[in-house]
């Protein structure tokens, strides 16, 4: 009997072993082949600064209980619960964007035996997390500095038991790094032209900058000699330089500046020289020829006014027979001969070519058809002047001055007998009167001081004639007020002679009353008007 009991232990040891062999002999293939698979992961942990036999541990530990998908799916951490059941999720994560390359997470974990925590990040929470550290349990903080500007990213973090299983994941969190600090200036500009327009003027006009970095082009730095004397703001890329000493050499550069501060190297510098000033005056002339000689006279009404002018048409056949009885001496009419030929011996005409469109900066005559008018009637004894433009904008239009002068040369080439003249709008300092000087031959100046809301204010004509002299306009026509609108009313008989109190102070070559007939209203509706301004053409 006791041998059959022998017998029968042998068997049972032979079946425990039986058992034992298999699960011993899959066990040593196993660890082997996680080591042969996560040596990526493994080296991942220990650059983070881990504990090499730390991370060697705790991955393949994951490795031979989650499968060998723990490292084929790039690092991607499941829940694997702690099989005590004592892990529980970390609380309260924090992620807050430092700077453009850092980001801060801090969390609270109220497990007693956990030894630190796996920081799993994603900038696509819908595709994954990934394992970007193993942190020590104290403190429960970590600092991210492996981010980019201007990306949001998404934490959320697990604890680590001593056993080296993870908890559940925490709250998940965003935050999105700003940009970056520009430090990159923009390219340079090329400085294209510097064009001595006057003898106290020069145009400028420069190639356009590209800011490489992340704050976009500000604009413009002017310099003159070295000095900065202007800033232009983009997209806007030429300016001019006004107040400028005749025959004088100057040298330009230009450099762009971002909205960060950073200034590009400067342009290469170009030297302008100023020509001498005019020294001749330009009134409106008339040529008498004989058989023998050519002689140019300069006609002016009494007082020395070179013209009594009033825009707007009346109400007889004429449509000027009570604007000259009035005493005005010059009208506005078209471009055309046979207007001028219907004129009163003695009264002449400001002949209107179209005007500037401050919209789109351009002219609403084209050359040609600036040619084929004034050739018509070049040197016709009856022009007062040619009335080229009223009212550009340099706030609108940068090189409206540019343009003036070009058009006013175009006139004067067809007709050189006769001046050109522009009505400047006295706005400063956004269109001052210096970049016009010498664009065209008389300046027309109209500061109309009568108004519903402030009544009338005289002291505006003074500071526009302030204005004139320092600018040193040589000739201009001053723009009498007799009309109203919805913001200017009509003046009285005694503040129309008021206003040419004011004007009769000024160096003024001519004046003209605008308006006779205007909106809906004329001045046949106001005969105590029409007598003030003929006593004052009387003058």
């Amino acid at each position: 009997m006791r041998g059959v009991r022998m017998s029968r232990g042998w068997i049972a040891a032979v079946a425990l072993w039986a058992t034992l062999v298999p699960a011993w002999s899959q066990a040593a293939p196993s660890a082997k082949l996680c080591r042969a698979v996560c040596v990526e992961q493994i080296a991942s942990c220990i650059a983070s600064g881990q504990p090499r036999a730390g991370c060697a541990r705790l991955t393949l530990w994951r490795c031979r209980h989650e499968g060998l998908g723990v490292c084929q799916r790039a690092q991607v951490l499941e829940a694997t619960r702690d099989p005590g059941g004592n892990l529980v999720p970390p609380d309260l994560l924090t992620a807050v964007a430092r700077s453009s390359n850092e980001i801060d997470l801090s969390w609270t974990d109220s497990n007693a035996h956990d030894t630190g925590y796996a920081v799993e990040r994603s900038t696509d929470p819908s595709g994954g997390f990934v394992v970007i550290a193993i942190v020590s349990q104290s403190p429960l903080s970590f600092r991210d500095a492996s981010v980019a500007d201007r990306t949001t990213y998404s934490y959320f973090v697990r604890a680590i038991s001593r056993k080296g299983t993870y908890s559940p994941p925490s709250n998940i969190l965003s935050a999105t790094t700003p940009p970056a600090a520009d430090t990159v200036a923009p390219t340079v500009p090329t400085l294209q032209h510097a064009t001595a327009v006057s003898c106290a003027q020069v145009d400028l006009v420069w190639t356009a900058s590209v800011d490489s970095g992340t704050s976009g082009l500000k604009g413009y730095d002017l310099y003159r000699d070295g000095l900065r004397v202007a800033q232009v703001l983009s997209p806007a890329t030429s300016t001019s330089d006004a107040g400028l000493a005749p025959m004088t050499s100057y040298g330009y550069s230009v450099s762009a500046i971002d909205n960060a501060g950073n200034e590009s190297l400067p342009s290469v510098p170009v030297t302008v020289t100023t020509p001498p000033c005019p020294t001749s005056t330009t009134v409106p002339p008339t040529t008498t020829t004989s058989t023998s000689t050519t002689t140019t006279t300069t006609p002016t009404a009494s007082g020395g006014m070179a013209v009594r002018a009033c825009l707007g048409k009346d109400s007889s056949a004429t449509q000027y027979d009570r604007i000259v009885a009035a005493g005005f001496t010059a009208l506005d009419r078209a471009a055309y001969r046979d207007y001028l030929d219907g004129l009163p011996a003695g009264v002449k005409a400001l002949v209107w070519l179209g005007d500037y469109d401050n919209t789109t900066c351009t002219w609403e005559k084209s050359d040609d058809w600036i040619r084929t008018h004034v050739e018509a009637i070049a040197g016709h004894p009856a022009i007062a002047a040619y009335y080229i433009a009223d009212e550009p904008h340099l706030w609108d239009c940068p090189l409206a001055a540019v343009h003036l002068k070009a058009r006013s040369d175009f006139v004067k080439s067809l007709d050189p007998a006769h001046p050109t003249m522009a009505v400047i709008e006295p706005h400063w300092p956004e269109n001052p009167y210096t970049p016009y000087v010498g664009t065209v031959d008389i300046i027309g100046v109209d500061r109309y001081p009568c108004s519903y809301v402030n009544g009338c204010v005289f002291s505006k004509i003074d500071d526009t004639l302030a204005l004139l002299d320092q600018a040193g306009v040589p000739h201009y026509w001053a723009f009498i007020q007799a009309f109203a609108d919805s913001y200017y009313r009509m003046p009285t008989a005694d503040e129309v002679h008021e206003e040419f109190r004011h004007w009769r102070q000024s160096r003024m070559e001519g004046y003209v009353v605008f308006s006779w007939a205007y909106g809906i209203d004329t001045l046949e509706n106001h005969p105590d008007l029409i007598d003030a301004l003929g006593w004052e053409n009387s003058q």
